[in-house]
């Protein structure tokens, strides 16, 4: 006697063994449709629906474990030497705690200061801790003075952006730069990338300068802070910059030559 599937009215193969049939019975009680046959199918479908919520989409604000993961991500990166650095050893007064005030209003621009390079006070200096590298840029580099532009020299690094675009530097220089007002205040030697490119920012210190200064920038808060001989130094951010500043000039008195927005 061949098989016979009651579902299709068709011979070929058994009733119990046909998928279909499986899939339609599975789609039913899902729906609810079977709970008169099966108690608790509806029930069934809520709790698989609940497992499948998300952390992010829970709204009542409660604070639960979080479930484990469901799996892992890591990158993919080409072999690379690394020279083995040798343990800083942290004066006292580094080694500090460093905390911020409450937020009353959230800050959405990035953390752009003032800081003296090369004892030019320096103009729109913006943190950011995305940058692997410190970046001065060419238009801000050629209105320091030559004598400053002298200790240029060939690079041999090539940047390559998030988006994969290349730009290759025109020169390094090793300057200091200072962050911060007397007595708050410090002075590091950094490794700066001179590019040519069009910016609205005339620096960029990136995680390597960062980390010289201990310096946490808060785009939440707008500010800037790091640790000093004299205590806790606070720099806040300031995205607009006066039109008289678009110049060259020196500063007599306190012997500082000054660069602004170019």
């Amino acid at each position: 006697m061949s098989k016979y599937c009651e579902f299709h009215e068709d011979h070929g193969q058994e009733t119990n063994a046909c998928r279909e049939l499986k899939i339609e019975i599975k789609r039913a009680l899902d729906e609810g449709k079977l709970e008169h046959l099966v108690p608790g199918a509806k029930q069934g479908k809520r709790a698989t629906q609940a497992k499948k919520t998300y952390t992010w989409q829970k709204q009542d604000g409660r604070n639960d474990r979080p479930p484990p993961p469901d799996g892992h991500v890591y990158m993919i990166r080409g072999k690379t030497k690394y020279e083995k650095r040798k343990a800083e050893v942290l004066e006292p007064w580094r080694m500090v705690s460093i905390s911020f005030p409450p937020v009353r209003v959230v800050s959405s621009d990035p953390v752009v200061i003032q800081a003296r390079v090369a004892n030019f006070e320096v103009g729109k200096v913006y943190l950011d801790n995305g940058s692997s590298s410190d970046i001065i840029y060419d238009h801000c580099f050629q209105k320091l003075p030559q004598r400053v532009r002298d200790l240029k020299r060939p690079s041999r690094t090539q940047l390559v952006s998030f988006m994969g675009e290349s730009n290759r530097p025109v020169g390094e220089v090793l300057m200091e730069v200072m962050m911060g007002e007397y007595p708050f205040h410090r002075i590091e030697l950094i490794e700066f990338m001179i590019i040519r490119t069009l910016s609205d920012y005339n620096v960029i210190l990136g995680r390597p300068s960062m980390q010289k200064f201990g310096a946490i920038p808060s785009t939440v808060h707008g500010m800037v802070k790091f640790p000093t001989p004299a205590g806790i130094a606070t720099i806040r951010g300031r995205m607009t910059w006066p039109e008289e500043c678009r110049k060259v000039e020196k500063v007599l008195p306190r012997k500082v030559e000054k660069l602004q927005e170019i």
